[in-house]
């Protein structure tokens, strides 16, 4: 089975790495959408005959080629390091799809931050790297960051149908939703959909000119995901009744079985689900739709609260509970999304979740010792935050990498929307939006500030060394 796999960072190398080291019979392809990725992933190395001055962010002398690169395929090279042990999943195939109209720009500069013979060299890549613009999708595995996800799947568009199947690995919410929107607005078209969780603590070395990527893989997780077919594969699925994939409400656990469908052409549903089952090592589990929605809320609640205070006061997860102020502000955070997450329920009847309506409560609270309700959540934002004490988080990361923007829109941003839609007050999530993207904002004036500074102090070196 071919697996496309969109975002090649910390959680795309996990899954490739897996899915290569449970069956070897699997083709995977990493689809990349940036020169700087490119360069990173593919394991050609420089010819010797380069200097020293042609490794990025060096002056060059020389853009040479070397010849035999343009003649092997491009091919991606994984290190997973556990425990001290390393090992190297190699064959993972690359696909440069090229960035969207969107980002252009973006990475036009990121091409151009790799230096006169590192650009020589990536288009000899290109002339190796697969481009199968037209083939079709069978199995998408999305692991790209929320905020990028439509712009990173609209390239891919084409190449998606409704006997695709899209799978959905990131943090936040709303995400589905806007890919309905603004990719997939008629339900007949759309994928069907695998909707996960990874709990997994994963980093990414520095590549440091390495033709490969490292993954430091530091804690066991686990990889937990629910089935939303298709309309067109719901039609030709062999099992109609009784069938928990087919019927919310029904409590039976959801086995691959209930996947089997009379087309052959139809079965990427099937065959990505044991795809994923063959992962052992990342403790996988098919759940029904429901128990997936509550894990993906549950986890919504651990962002809300590490993600952003995390970013905005720039420490590790598990410096956190050293405060006294942390246990309230948590609590603030999760009360806020449990009184959301309530109303949203008690008016949407698609919702498959347990006490989907609720009538029979509060409209504005969960029942006591709910899952989903503010104490319960709160007890478990402080299991994790212990957990995970030497993690960086996402949002921090963006923060400190400063990128052009983080998940925090898709994570107490989407509390806040949910709170407006249904006339909740929401001002301790609203504020952590705001703070979180003031932090990135005053890092990029800081970032942009240094780099003025160093061009001065160049051009003045410069103009010393002409004047002597």
């Amino acid at each position: 089975m071919l697996l496309h796999i969109l975002g090649a960072g910390s959680v795309g190398s996990l899954i490739a790495a897996n899915l290569r080291a449970s069956n070897a019979l699997h083709d995977i392809r990493l689809i990349v959408r940036t020169p700087l990725q490119v360069k990173e992933l593919a394991a050609i190395k420089p010819s010797p005959s380069w200097s020293q001055a042609d490794v990025p962010g060096r002056a060059s002398t020389t853009a040479q080629v070397d010849e035999a690169a343009e003649d092997e395929p491009a091919e991606a090279t994984i290190i997973v390091e556990q425990s001290g042990v390393t090992s190297d999943y190699a064959g993972l195939q690359i696909e440069y799809a090229g960035p969207s109209s969107e980002s252009a720009a973006r990475a036009t500069q990121s091409s151009g931050s790799l230096g006169p013979a590192w650009t020589a060299q990536l288009n000899a890549l290109r002339r190796t790297i697969r481009h199968t613009r037209d083939d079709w999708i069978s199995s998408l595995i999305v692991t790209t960051k929320a905020q990028y996800t439509a712009e990173a799947i609209y390239p891919l568009r084409s190449r998606l149908s409704a006997y695709s199947t899209i799978v959905f690995l990131q943090n936040g919410m709303g995400i589905l939703d806007e890919i309905n929107t603004s990719l997939f607005p008629d339900p007949e078209d759309r994928p069907s959909y695998i909707v996960g969780t990874l709990t997994h603590g994963i980093w990414r070395k520095p590549s440091q000119g390495r033709a490969y990527r490292h993954i430091v893989w530091a804690a066991q997780g686990e990889l937990q995901f629910g089935v939303l077919p298709s309309n067109p594969v719901r039609e030709v699925m062999q099992v109609k009744v009784n069938n928990p994939a087919l019927d919310p409400t029904i409590e039976t656990a959801v086995v691959p079985d209930h996947l089997t469908v009379t087309e052959p052409d139809a079965d990427s549903l099937e065959k990505t689900v044991k795809a994923l089952l063959e992962c052992q090592a990342l403790q996988p589990r098919l759940n029904r739709l429901a128990t997936s929605q509550m894990l993906q809320l549950q986890k919504l609640a651990v962002n809300c609260v590490i993600n952003s205070l995390t970013a905005i006061f720039d420490v590790r997860n598990g410096r956190l509970p050293d405060s006294e102020q942390f246990d309230g502000l948590a609590s603030d955070i999760c009360d806020e999304l449990s009184s959301v997450l309530a109303a949203d329920f008690a008016t949407r009847g698609d919702v498959a979740v347990e006490f989907q309506t609720m009538q029979e409560y509060d409209r504005a609270r969960f029942p006591p010792l709910h899952r989903l309700a503010g104490p319960t959540l709160l007890a478990n934002v402080q299991l994790i935050a212990l957990q995970t004490r030497k993690n960086v988080s996402s949002t921090l990361a963006d923060i400190r990498n400063v990128s052009e923007t983080t998940e925090i829109d898709y994570m107490n941003g989407y509390i806040a929307k949910l709170g407006r839609r249904h006339g909740i007050p929401t001002p301790v999530n609203d504020m952590m939006v705001r703070l979180v993207k003031t932090q990135l904002d005053l890092r990029r004036v800081a970032t942009a500030r240094r780099q003025a500074k160093a061009a001065r102090q160049a051009s003045s070196r410069r103009s010393s060394s002409d004047s002597v």
